[in-house]
């Protein structure tokens, strides 16, 4: 016979036992934050994982509440994705349709799961600090690797970048190509960086209440992002993290101490001088490369349209003008789910962009993927995805979510953000994470 103090003992241990298992979500979502930076295909692993524990852990009974007071930021997730689906109907090469399903897959699971979990703002900061860290400790490292490099060898070498092979570069072109010491598209990493800053710089109403040890440090971590940023030369993180930069001055001028903002000050200065040399080069290049664009004479007649290697600009405007040429084919239901590269290539063929039509590129903005794809229709379902959020948090002054958002947006405008596991997953994953968070400061206990 078990006695009453046995049972309570049991009840006890299995209370302990469940609470432990309820974790298994909140730990994996840790997990996820962590590998966001790395872009690895164990990600797909975690989220299985995660939608499995959370299925058969997480309180079922609360799932539709969350959905229902956080659907403005999970039903445009769940409609994009539903969409893609629809665009199948009218698609020609399902091949690259159903691949596209595959990857915006986390569209319609991460939503869904992430209303089971309960996390609070107090778990949501801890993870978004562990996002911080993670980032931290990646541009400390590859700014190690860096001094190492110039310190043991003679000469910058460039990767992969000719058909004969690698070729000897500037210190300033290995910065941009090769800076990193993960796997990672500069741009698609450098947005992570910003965010990280915006994550830091609403901490300024708060730099009162923290002692100088945690002010330094906030200090110190922002100026390594910043520096970090600009260092890998994306010409979108420059124009972002300016915004972040910016929004954070008007919203928190009258709240920021005079020792903080002399502060920050210098380390924005300090930032630039230490990689103005790179940044006026970057903008060099990309003023001669507009400027030739838009000189007399056709595009066929042009170096761009033909050479082995066009500057970024110029493989922008040839897509661009071909994606606009594509859309007005088809402007209110599009060329369907799987057939943006082929519409592409084909358009850039005829236009004689020989230069890029045979890389099968894509259209290098969510935007005009969007609108290929679905016309009309795809354009109000992707700006939905921040815009319906936004409307909300706004009126409640949450501004770090409002942020993100923005970020996202610009994001889509001026790449192909969503087309990609290192833009599916920050953004199918941050949205949900951010629905019921409010960024405050917790002193800790």
């Amino acid at each position: 016979m078990v006695n009453e103090q046995q049972m309570a003992k049991i009840i006890s241990d299995f209370g302990k036992l469940a609470i432990k298992y309820e974790a298994i979500p909140v730990l994996l979502c840790y997990v996820l934050i962590a590998l966001l930076p790395f872009d690895l295909f164990v990600i797909s692993l975690i989220i299985i994982l995660l939608s499995v524990s959370a299925l058969m852990i997480c309180d079922k009974t609360r799932w539709w509440l969350c959905l229902k007071s956080g659907w403005k930021f999970y039903l445009p997730l769940l409609a994009f994705y539903i969409y893609h689906v629809i665009g199948l109907g009218w698609t020609s090469n399902y091949h690259e349709g159903f691949r596209s399903l595959e990857y915006k897959l986390s569209f319609l699971v991460l939503p869904l799961i992430m209303a089971l979990i309960n996390l609070d703002s107090r778990t949501i900061l801890r993870l978004f600090n562990v996002f911080i860290i993670i980032n931290l400790v990646l541009v400390i490292l590859s700014f190690l690797h860096f001094i190492f490099i110039d310190i043991t060898q003679d000469e910058f070498i460039i990767l992969g970048e000719k058909v004969e092979g690698n070729r000897v570069g500037t210190r300033g072109e290995y910065l941009s190509k090769h800076f990193l010491i993960i796997d990672q598209h500069r741009t698609f990493y450098s947005i992570q960086l910003v965010i990280s800053v915006w994550f830091l710089l609403n901490y300024i109403p708060f730099l009162r209440k923290m002692t100088k040890k945690k002010v330094i440090a906030i200090t110190s971590s922002v100026f390594i992002l910043i520096s970090g940023i600009l260092v890998m030369q994306s010409k979108l993180s420059y124009l972002l993290l300016a915004l972040t930069i910016i929004t954070s001055l008007i919203l928190h001028f009258k709240l920021i101490p005079k020792s903080a903002l002399i502060s920050a000050l210098l380390v924005i200065i300090a930032s630039l001088l230490f990689t103005n040399e790179l940044i006026t080069d970057r903008f060099e290049k990309m003023v001669d490369e507009v400027e030739y664009i838009f000189s007399d004479g056709d595009d066929q007649t042009k170096t761009f349209a033909t050479k082995l290697r066009p500057g970024s600009s110029e493989i922008r405007y040839m897509l661009y003008k071909s994606s606009l040429q594509v859309i007005s084919e088809s402007f209110l239901f599009g060329h369907g789910t799987g057939d943006v590269r082929d519409m592409l290539k084909e358009q850039n063929y005829k236009n004689g962009y020989i230069s890029i039509a045979h890389l099968n590129y894509g259209a290098h903005s969510q935007l005009l993927h969007s609108s290929i794809a679905f016309g009309i229709i795809g354009i109000i379902l992707l700006f939905s995805i921040f815009l319906i959020p936004l409307s909300s948090e706004i009126k409640k002054r949450n501004y770090f979510t409002c942020g993100v958002l923005v970020i996202f947006l610009i994001a889509c405008i001026f790449e192909s953000y969503l087309n990609s596991r290192a833009g599916i997953i920050p953004v199918a994953f941050f949205i949900p994470l951010l629905s019921h968070f409010q960024f405050q400061h917790f002193n800790k206990k």
